[in-house]
């Protein structure tokens, strides 16, 4: 299992994402790193969706244009990594507290 490190601010901008729209789908952009052995992420920021992603309560259809805008201002700022979340892995997922500035999220 790998061992993903959630920033609290990407972590809030996942749960209130997900909340906003906790019928349907939803997506968004993660950015991080992973460790040289691909066995832990730190995830360091989290985007929303865009205004024009499609939501729907089985599938999920991202604002490409927003999504691109993302990725750019991103690359232009860091060589870290991207990665996407959905809500459905959150779900699946358990989320736990840690008083560092990150919280733990183990994706099963």
């Amino acid at each position: 299992m790998v061992r993903v490190w959630v920033a609290r601010d990407a972590l809030s901008t996942i749960e209130r994402e997900a909340t906003r729209n906790r019928l349907v789908e939803t997506c968004g952009c993660l950015v991080g790193y992973e460790s040289d052995d691909r066995q832990e992420a730190v995830i360091t920021k989290a985007f929303g969706p865009g205004p024009n992603a499609k939501h729907r309560p089985r599938s999920y259809r991202p604002g490409q244009a927003h999504t691109q805008a993302v990725l750019d201002r991103v690359h232009a700022e860091s060589t870290g990594g991207t990665r996407t979340w959905a809500s459905g892995t959150l779900i699946r997922s358990a989320v736990r507290s840690r008083a560092s500035e990150t919280s733990r999220l183990s994706v099963r």
